[in-house]
């Protein structure tokens, strides 16, 4: 079959310096073409492709399908591509996935332009129903698929999680547009992302990780994210790359074996990861730090040990520090991701967080508003207690945009918050000169706009 998957723009520019491939939207092409399906790929977030140039796109490629993954934030969008593409072309089948077809399979599929929804992973689910699709069948033995069936709407049972990730093809590379993505953050360039493990055994309260990808952890073997690395490296020449999993160092054995079969198959790689506050120790630092990891994002939300707690960290500030002094000993760079307006905040706590984010020397930091995003025990708390306006569109759910009003403060004075944590971090002097000192040339135009970033929030 002809398979188009598109990831469909946002209606709104978080950072446009930052652009991530979607590589679930991946996965899912390169399952698909396992399968013997032809399949494209577009995506909007990058190409700036509009619904009509997607219609001439399957009108010219005589498309039997199009799959379409949409987040909460980009639900309005991914309909309103599906509905130009029904509206053109009448007889195709529209495929929704992603997170928020996941939480809400039955409410995504009600609408008239989206004919199934996979909820949960995809790799499987979706080849699956191709051959169902192709053969005539009907989906009611599909896990993981939901439909209508004479205006009703039926959700099957989910499936279950995928055992053994080095089953699943490597993500179709190929078919993204590799030289588009960009983040200030990478150090050479050509750069890729890869996701090499799923699930979270943690409970914060304001994480959707678990929504798609369970709690239950898995993970590719060394060897298998060694293989994908040398296949990104002979087809795109990559230098760096970004592992993109929501806690790399989680399985610590696992980064030590990767690290060694870097170091023993002299591979030039610089690469950066996620880390979880208090999951690091000096000798696993040292070894990542000669496989070339350069550096590591940290989760830290607050600076105020009783907003850690409400929102069920299961970290110390003084872990914090530690985790960030031993990382920074290892010489391998820090990025802090904090958030303002957690439930319970006060201004006090709020100066906590940024006096932190100063104490930690990060290299970079990130200052988010705390975002009750669907699936999440934090939603729930919003919408008991009345922290949200009662018809949010989900499209406002963005961390850039106090949606969520948890504290005794005033939302004008959560985002002057926010505004002031961001300013004292980077308009430092002493930040401003180390980081316009070891700029390379090609950089300066990414961080001068970055400052203008920062100086009109």
């Amino acid at each position: 079959m002809k398979i188009l998957l598109i990831n469909p723009k946002f209606e709104y520019d978080l950072n446009e310096l930052i652009r991530y491939p979607p590589l679930g939207l991946a996965y899912v092409a390169g399952a698909l073409q396992a399968a013997g399906h032809d399949v494209q790929l577009f995506d909007q977030a990058v190409s700036k492709r509009t619904p009509r140039d997607i219609i001439q796109s399957v009108e010219r490629y005589k498309t039997d399908i199009v799959g379409i993954t949409a987040s909460s934030c980009s639900m309005r969008s991914a309909l309103g591509t599906a509905k130009a593409i029904r509206e053109s072309t009448p007889g195709i089948k529209t495929i929704f996935g992603g997170v928020h077809p996941t939480l809400f399979p039955g409410d995504s599929v009600a609408f008239d332009c989206v004919d199934y929804v996979v909820h949960g992973e995809g790799e499987e689910t979706v080849p699956e129903l191709m051959d169902a699709l192709e053969n005539g069948k009907r989906p009611e033995q599909v896990l993981g698929v939901a439909y209508k069936r004479e205006n009703q709407v039926i959700v099957n049972s989910p499936r279950p999680l995928i055992k053994d990730l080095d089953t699943i093809p490597f993500p179709a590379y190929e078919l993204l547009p590799m030289g588009m993505y960009g983040s200030p953050q990478v150090s050479r360039t050509p750069f890729a992302t890869m996701i090499t493990s799923r699930g979270c055994p943690f409970s914060c309260i304001f994480c959707d990780a678990q929504v798609v990808l369970g709690k239950i952890y898995r993970g590719h073997s060394p060897e298998r994210i060694l293989e994908e690395i040398h296949y990104l490296k002979r087809s795109y020449g990559i230098r760096e790359i970004m592992f993109k999993d929501s806690e790399f160092t989680l399985d610590k054995k696992r980064v030590e074996k990767f690290c060694e079969l870097i170091m023993e198959n002299n591979v030039d790689l610089r690469w950066t990861c996620n880390g979880r506050v208090g999951s690091v120790n000096p000798p696993l630092l040292q070894k990542m730090r000669r496989a070339g990891c350069r550096l590591i994002q940290y989760g830290v939300e607050s600076g105020d040990q009783e907003i850690l707690n409400t929102l069920r960290k299961q970290i110390t500030v003084e872990q914090v520090k530690e985790t960030f002094r031993v990382t920074r000993e290892a010489g391998i760079k820090t990025t802090a991701s904090f958030m303002i307006g957690n439930p319970g905040e006060r201004r006090e706590s709020i100066e906590r967080t940024i006096k932190l984010s100063k104490e930690l020397k990060a290299d970079f930091v990130a200052f988010h508003f705390c975002t009750p995003f669907p699936g999440t025990e934090l939603h729930r708390m919003a919408l008991d207690h009345n922290w949200m306006p009662e018809f949010l569109d989900y499209h406002d759910l963005r961390p850039d945009r106090c949606v969520m009003n948890a504290t005794n403060l005033s939302t004008e004075e959560l985002t002057k918050m926010r505004r002031k944590a961001y300013q004292s971090f980077y308009l430092r002097p002493s930040f401003l000169v180390k980081r316009f000192l070891t700029l390379r040339p090609h950089d300066w135009k990414m961080n001068l706009n970055g400052l203008a970033n920062i100086l009109k929030r």
